[in-house]
């Protein structure tokens, strides 16, 4: 199961996803996982490690954000097949042809056991529809599809715990760290890491949002809590101490990756994922620190990432290639 959930009002845009993956006990290759019975789901599951969750919101192109929830293979072939019939990469912008080019697709080609949400740019805002139950609803302010349970469990977090918080942009985020924590502490289908795309109202774009989480960490991280968490482990998912460092590309080639300040990382890039033709895995890079994860992303697949890190205690800019380039002459 899933949870994502987008909002767009007015100046306001987010997308919030999990990665997590559940699959039935009963699936074939199941004997090198562990089980567990699902409260949500009322089902046996098989516990899936963190990194080998799936991204499930798919920039594939900075002006289209695809998010799904429900047969992660479907919806795969369904993304795939749109970017291979569309080239939606190499459009600039949408004009309002291609605008009902793209609805009749997803209305016409989501499968039944898909919900599908698109985030536009169109006449330089942010469009969000969503496809659920087969059924295409357009021009829409907030959507979420997946896992209606724990999206109460998020309405509590928005509605009571952060209600204070004037920006509503911080006011979703928190909500969604706080739902995935509660959710990662209890085995349910939704967690594991955290995407979010944004919008740049200046260059009219989506992007995936930077950020620095820190879980039971030593002082000073000034405005981090501990919480309980997943680790990063390719074997457990028992709670722990980790850092998860989301450090971003640029903004007209959407990619992003997640260093975990061990021996590895995470490289999400939307169009190289679809192109390997087997899964929307995240690809992990062995590296030895966060300045060599940047470095070897760089040097594979030509992106260059930058955003936050933690390194000997502190939190440390990593800096984007045109600034490294100003501060050497």
């Amino acid at each position: 199961m899933s949870l994502i959930i987008a909002r767009n009002t007015q100046s306001d845009f987010i997308i919030s996803s999990d990665t997590k993956i559940s699959v039935a006990a009963n699936s074939p290759n199941n004997e090198k996982q562990t089980t567990y019975f699902n409260k949500n789901s009322q089902r046996l599951e098989m516990r899936i490690p963190p990194i080998e969750g799936c991204l499930k919101s798919v920039l594939v192109s900075p002006i289209v954000c695809i998010c799904y929830a429900g047969d992660v293979e479907n919806a795969r072939i369904l993304i795939k097949n749109f970017v291979a019939i569309t080239k939606i990469q190499y459009l600039d912008a949408i004009t309002e042809e291609q605008l009902k080019c793209i609805e009749s697709f997803f209305e016409t080609n989501t499968p039944e056991n898909v919900d599908i949400i698109l985030a536009i740019s169109f006449n330089k805002l942010p469009v969000l529809h969503e496809i659920k139950s087969g059924k295409l609803n357009k021009q829409i302010q907030v959507s979420h599809i997946g896992d209606e349970s724990v999206f109460s469990d998020f309405q509590y977090f928005f509605n009571e715990t952060h209600k204070s918080q004037e920006n509503l942009l911080l006011r979703h985020s928190f909500s969604f760290d706080d739902m995935i924590a509660q959710q990662s502490s209890i085995n349910s289908s939704v967690g594991d890491f955290v995407v979010e795309v944004l919008f740049n109202s200046e260059h009219s774009m989506f992007y995936y949002n930077q950020k620095f989480k820190g879980y039971d960490l030593f002082n000073p991280i000034v405005g981090f809590i501990a919480n309980e968490a997943q680790t990063t482990s390719e074997e457990t998912t028992i709670n722990g101490k980790h850092i998860e460092s989301y450090l971003i590309s640029d903004t007209f080639e959407p990619a992003f990756g997640i260093y975990f300040g061990t021996t590895f990382g995470l490289f999400y890039h939307p169009i190289k994922m679809l192109e390997r033709n087997d899964s929307l895995q995240g690809i992990k890079i062995n590296c030895s620190n966060i300045d060599d994860f940047i470095q070897k992303v760089f040097d594979e697949y030509d992106i260059w990432l930058y955003g936050l890190g933690f390194e000997n205690g502190m939190l440390v800019e990593k800096l984007t290639r045109g600034q490294i380039s100003r501060n050497k002459k």
